[in-house]
């Protein structure tokens, strides 16, 4: 008698069906974290009594459950009967979806988790606008940061900016200029929020055989940046981190020289693309009429649609006299800790992040995005948020070095720009001329060192900015 009648098949089977409820466990993660600013606080994988609970939120209380294949059976049915029966006496309110719809709903899931959780105690009644469906559609607009000085301006609090788009997006009323925020949720945040990753189906062609499987895959969205009314560039960009794309654009393209001079920012989703509209103060917006461009870039491109050669090869900050220095083991570890705050690549292998190592700290931010250039803006608009000095730590990007990239890393403050791929050589003779590291190549223990190898010392990392 054989000692199971489990088959070879049967197991493959259940493994695709937990590897898909996985998937849409992770992905609805992402949506209930983003409804944090709404007052839903939700935990992953909790205890509650003899039972461990898919997401549960204490105050109110609700508890939210994925279903698989496996919640079909009979003995599934008893345990989830159990189960809901001990929540509900425990005073939760259970909510149940097919993994299904986590998957390919999970935006629209997290809308009825938020509706149904509306009428509970200790959260404001009737709840706002979920507002448009992420596919688009039906304008929505909602103003992010006015004003902006004075909360730019605050003292940032010690420890790590979140990595991402967790909370999204938060203002600088509600997110206070360093405060923690959770690891990354695809979100671009609150109305009009797309989901930066989506599941499609695709065939899958291996050694085994062929067969039709899920993937998740990012998002590609036409983000247009508008300075008093007019539309100055468009990028494709992942839909999230819309204030710190607006903020850190302005600053590493020059248009603003601190974040102070932003008077507001209003993100607007227009179903086909999302326009970010900055409002700049008086004097800096009399500079930007001056000196007005229109661009529009692609994924790869940071530099396209430029009006004049002399714009592109613009003078590059002096980060010479920074005195930070880094060790081997700080550039590898750097690249080390900021795989661990990707994700969106994760899941989709087809992300960009910029992160922010200071020594004796990590990897304080960091963001992603399709766009190479445009998670390092976001990162720049991050550390501007918190008040972060660039100077403080190295620039730490997933991509190849470009010259633009050179660029937005000294209008940073940064001294290092650290990177897994390779320069170009106009990178590297710009970071040359602006008294920048530039290390590459980053593989494992080894790396490549192509100007100002004077800052990577054999001793200790030194951070006395």
């Amino acid at each position: 008698m054989p000692r199971t009648l489990v088959t070879p098949e049967m197991r493959a089977k259940a493994t695709t069906q937990r590897r898909f409820a996985t998937k849409g466990e992770t992905l609805l993660w992402y949506e209930l974290r983003d409804l944090r600013p709404e007052g839903l606080k939700f935990r992953r994988q909790s205890p509650i009594g003899p039972y461990v609970a898919d997401f549960v939120c204490f105050d109110p209380k609700v508890v939210v459950e994925v279903d698989g294949d496996h919640h079909e059976t009979g003995k599934g049915r008893r345990h989830d009967a159990n189960r809901d029966a001990y929540l509900k006496e425990s005073g939760f309110l259970v909510l149940r979806y097919d993994a299904s719809d986590a998957l390919d709903r999970a935006w629209h899931v997290a809308q009825d988790v938020k509706s149904k959780a509306g009428a509970l105690p200790r959260l404001p009644h009737p709840r706002p606008s979920a507002g448009p469906s992420p596919q688009g559609g039906g304008g929505s607009s909602r103003k992010l940061l006015s004003p902006l000085a004075g909360e730019m301006s605050a003292k940032p609090t010690e420890g790590v900016i979140s990595e991402g788009t967790a909370d999204r997006p938060s203002t600088a009323a509600t997110t206070p200029p360093g405060s923690l925020r959770e690891p990354p949720s695809p979100q671009g945040g609150g109305e009009g929020r797309r989901p930066p990753i989506t599941s499609t189906t695709r065939i899958a062609r291996r050694a085994a055989g062929t067969s039709a499987a899920a993937r998740m895959v990012p998002e590609e969205t036409p983000i247009a940046l508008s300075y008093a009314g007019t539309t100055h560039a468009v990028m494709m960009g992942s839909p999230a981190d819309f204030e710190d794309f607006a903020l850190g654009f302005s600053l590493t393209e020059g248009i603003i020289s601190s974040p102070e001079e932003i008077e507001s920012i209003e993100v607007e989703d227009l179903g086909a693309g999302i326009d970010i509209q900055i409002k700049l103060k008086d004097t800096a917006n009399t500079r930007f009429q001056a000196r007005r461009r229109r661009l529009a870039g692609p994924v790869g491109c940071g530099l396209c649609g430029i009006e004049s050669i002399e714009e592109a090869m613009r003078l590059v900050d002096d980060v010479s006299q920074s005195t930070l220095t880094l060790s081997p083991s700080d550039i590898v570890r750097s690249v080390k800790l900021l795989s661990k705050h990707q994700p969106l690549h994760a899941e989709t292998g087809a992300v960009h992040a910029a992160g922010f190592y200071v020594p004796g700290k990590g990897v304080v931010a960091a963001r992603e995005d399709v766009g190479r250039h445009n998670a390092l803006d976001k990162l720049a608009g991050a550390l501007a948020r918190a008040g972060v000095d660039g100077a403080s730590g190295a620039v730490v990007v997933t991509s190849r070095v470009s010259v633009e990239m050179v660029q937005k890393t000294a209008a940073i403050g940064a001294s290092f720009i650290i990177a897994v791929s390779a320069p170009t050589a106009l990178a590297i003779r710009t970071a040359e001329g602006a008294g920048m590291t530039l290390v590459a190549l980053v593989r494992g223990d080894e790396f490549d060192i192509f100007t100002h190898p004077d800052r990577v010392t054999d001793g200790a990392a030194k951070n006395v900015a």
